[in-house]
């Protein structure tokens, strides 16, 4: 438990040395989803309408993601993946400048993949399935995927039908995405104030801040920075198609 405990706030002071960016991972605003995209990410989408962040969050944190190759692509996977957690572009900016057109490139690397470039595009299927297999492989996202199921999105990626929305970069009749049951991060900022006012996890919130206070020499009471970038309120999702979220509050609140 000591090894445990040691290696532990090894961890949290090489996250907090890196100034910004570890107190906005401490601040109220991380773990819930970004707004809107820098536009050299969602130009990666090559789409119109593509997932929204909260979206692709969901999709990526559940799904086991392709290996990138080292340099470039490596970094600008892991930028995106912290921007979708709640940091912010600057704070990220500052450890790993240029990210943005990093993070784009990683987007159309996904893109390459059938899976994900059919559930990205978020279109209704049926004028592509030509089989019992595919229409099974539109039900497996997030589940454990074997040879039938990658060569079935293989098969309707190639279909003229899907080539030709994605070529164009059209939605055409949307439906909406999948996504797991279980939610890795709040939609909006009002999602985490009413778990923080649940209670039931304030107290080792209370104590995070206070040893990562500690670490940094802050004052007694210190209150993380927030990141900077705009962040979603409950108003901002009035008319917009997501999957409704089963358990709002997230899994750990329901245990």
């Amino acid at each position: 438990m000591k090894q445990y405990k040691k290696k532990q706030r090894a961890i949290r002071l090489r996250l907090l040395s890196s100034g910004q960016m570890g107190e906005e991972a401490l601040s109220q605003t991380f773990g819930v989803a970004q707004a809107e995209y820098p536009e050299a990410v969602f130009k990666g989408f090559g789409l119109e309408d593509p997932p929204t962040p909260y979206e692709l969050a969901c999709f990526l944190f559940t799904w086991a993601l392709p290996k990138g190759s080292r340099g470039e692509e490596t970094e600008g996977r892991s930028a995106l993946l912290w921007w979708l957690a709640g940091i912010g572009a600057e704070a990220i900016e500052k450890i790993s400048p240029g990210w943005e057109p990093k993070a784009g490139a990683y987007i159309r690397r996904l893109m390459e993949t059938p899976m994900f470039a059919v559930w990205a595009l978020g279109t209704d299927m049926r004028p592509a399935i030509k089989s019992p297999v595919e229409a099974r492989a539109l039900l497996s996202f997030g589940s454990r995927r074997d040879y039938r199921i990658v060569e079935a999105f293989k098969s309707m990626r190639k279909s003229v039908y899907i080539n030709s929305h994605i070529s164009s970069g059209k939605r055409g009749r949307g439906v909406e995405r999948w996504l797991p049951e279980f939610r890795p991060l709040w939609h909006t900022l009002d999602e985490r104030i009413d778990w923080e006012e649940d209670g039931k996890w304030a107290p080792r919130l209370a104590g995070v801040r206070i040893e990562a206070g500690k670490l940094l020499g802050k004052w007694p009471g210190w209150v993380p920075e927030k990141r900077e970038d705009r962040v979603l309120r409950d108003s901002d999702l009035e008319g917009v198609r997501i999957m409704e979220n089963p358990h709002p509050q997230l899994p750990w609140r329901t245990l």
